[in-house]
């Protein structure tokens, strides 16, 4: 047998229990064609010594199947969004070694010999899993290969732990694996792959440390003045989104408060980025993922805003107060309410909407063009650079409409101020490859230094709830009390002050030259 082809495969993350539940739902016996197949493989990964295949994207194994040994080399190997789409070839090969030797025309094996060389191969990890195989029935008759793994890598004495599902598209669209996934874990915590088997299996063999989760980060969508606006928007929803989906994980499994932060800011870029091609996103789908992009923010806001109470409001005012014990008392008692946000919140991820959001967001990434009007696909072919002043002045003049009456704003109006800097921001963000750094960094330092000072009062703002908050758990306690009038009466002066400087910096911004228009 030999045969090259694309395989369309979607990759989960499970634990032992939660893999145990899942072979135990009655939806999975109902999509079930035929008798599952129980099997166990053993794989043996080759490479060369500075390993090249590797650094190439590319894979090569020999598997154990029934009495015969099946070769498979693969390219394109990376994982995106749980999504792997390696083009493959299989060959079967008399033992356990791989054979290059083979007559083929396929442009894979071509490949892997041109980078091997006259390098000797090298046996670099081996995977050994008991494999659960299903055949499954889909929606719109998508025919979906489903293989529950449970084993490890090992290498070098090195080891590591093996629980994962992976789904396999054997006919039918690519939306179907996300539809599976949303209908199998349904009241399940989901989390896509970041790396296919080989790569952690050399992560093993070079002793690399476990993968562990970290704060996902924004980064500009890379783009061209000649890009299309339907390619300006795949490109800037995939950064979007992985902000999101990266930090998911994150929120469920570290007590790291930056990444909550970070979670809420992709959240907010989202949906300032659906509203900035929003003249070509009129599509319900559209609109629902930012409702949803919204609400789950706001459930989230609790656990940033104790997280921010610690840092940003008790301990800048503690400095200063570091006789008063009432400090320590106040602090503890907000961690220990962080600790219960933590919880609900994480609660509230693996709730079955919210899951279901993650899949649908992740399914929209790797698809963008389904958020996209199907009666603007004309306008859709224009340069994105004729659209994105357009999108930045609108979000503008949201601004200046605030601006106008900053003098009489009221703390509630000056969180609407707030958010609308932090969607230009993120707007000029997400079109800023295409225009001058040296303008456009400019005039972003210049939000952000505004933004930063509303973001302090709106600290202030939420300070207020210490009161209450006190009054709950700390019993009135006079020391803690005396330690909440101290932080109230310091930061109500430096809040008076914070607020002089953003009616300056409004007045410096708003003539700084906005580098999308004209000259």
């Amino acid at each position: 047998m030999q045969y090259e082809q694309r395989e369309i495969e979607l990759k989960l993350e499970l634990t032992g229990e939660e893999l145990e539940r899942i072979r135990a739902k009655r939806i999975l016996r109902e999509l079930t064609v035929g008798r599952p197949v129980i099997r166990t493989l053993r794989s043996i990964y080759f490479d060369t010594p500075d390993h090249a295949l590797r650094n190439a994207r590319m894979s090569l194994r020999v598997r154990r199947v029934a009495n015969s040994w099946l070769q498979t080399a693969k390219a394109e190997t990376g994982v995106r969004f749980g999504l792997s789409k390696p083009i493959e070839v299989e060959t079967y090969v008399s033992g356990p070694h791989p054979d290059l030797d083979i007559p083929a025309q396929q442009a894979v094996l071509g490949r892997i010999k041109a980078l091997i060389g006259d390098q000797a191969l090298m046996r670099v990890f081996e995977t050994v899993v008991r494999r659960t195989t299903r055949q499954l029935h889909g929606r719109c008759d998508s025919r979906i290969e489903m293989a529950l793994d449970h084993g490890t890598i090992s290498a070098n004495g090195n080891s590591s732990n093996i629980c994962e599902v992976e789904l396999e598209l054997k006919s039918g669209e690519t939306s179907a694996l996300y539809d599976l996934v949303d209908e199998l874990f349904s009241g399940e915590s989901v989390r896509f792959s970041t790396s296919s088997k080989a790569e952690r299996g050399y992560r093993v063999a070079s002793g690399e440390a476990p993968h562990t989760v970290k704060p996902e980060f924004s980064t500009n969508p890379a783009l061209q003045k000649s890009h299309t606006i339907a390619k300006a928007f795949e490109r800037s929803f995939r950064v979007a989104a992985q902000q999101v989906l990266g930090n998911w994980p994150v929120v469920l499994e570290s007590n790291d408060p930056e990444g909550v932060h970070q979670f809420r800011i992709g959240l907010r870029r989202l949906r300032s980025l659906l509203r900035a091609y929003r003249p070509y996103t009129k599509s319900l789908s559209a609109q629902q993922l930012s409702d949803e992009a919204r609400d789950l923010a706001r459930l989230l806001s609790d656990l940033r805003d104790t997280d921010v109470l610690i840092k940003d409001i008790v301990d800048t005012a503690a400095k200063n107060y570091d006789h008063e014990a009432g400090f320590e008392a106040l602090r503890d008692m907000l961690i220990s309410r962080t600790a219960d946000d933590r919880a609900r919140a994480r609660r509230t991820l693996t709730e079955n909407r919210w899951s279901s959001f993650q899949i649908r967001l992740a399914m929209f990434a790797e698809e963008p063009s389904q958020l996209l009007a199907e009666n603007a696909r004309k306008k859709l072919k224009k340069p994105i650079a004729g659209h994105s002043p357009k999108a930045l002045q609108r979000s503008w003049d949201k601004i200046v409409l605030w601006g106008r009456d900053i003098e009489q704003l009221s703390i509630k109006e000056r969180h609407e101020m707030r958010k609308a800097l932090k969607t230009l921001r993120y707007t000029c963000e997400f079109f800023a490859p295409i225009y001058p750094r040296k303008s456009r960094q400019a005039f972003v330092r210049q939000i952000k230094l505004l933004q930063d000072i509303f973001g302090y009062l709106n600290d202030v703002a939420v300070a207020e709830r210490l009161k209450d908050m006190t009054a709950e758990q700390a019993n009135n306690s006079p020391e803690v009390q005396r330690a909440v009038g101290f932080l109230h009466g310091w930061h109500y002066a430096q809040s008076h002050n914070a607020w002089t400087k953003a009616r300056t910096r409004w007045k410096k911004l708003e003539k700084f030259p906005k580098f999308w228009a004209s000259p």
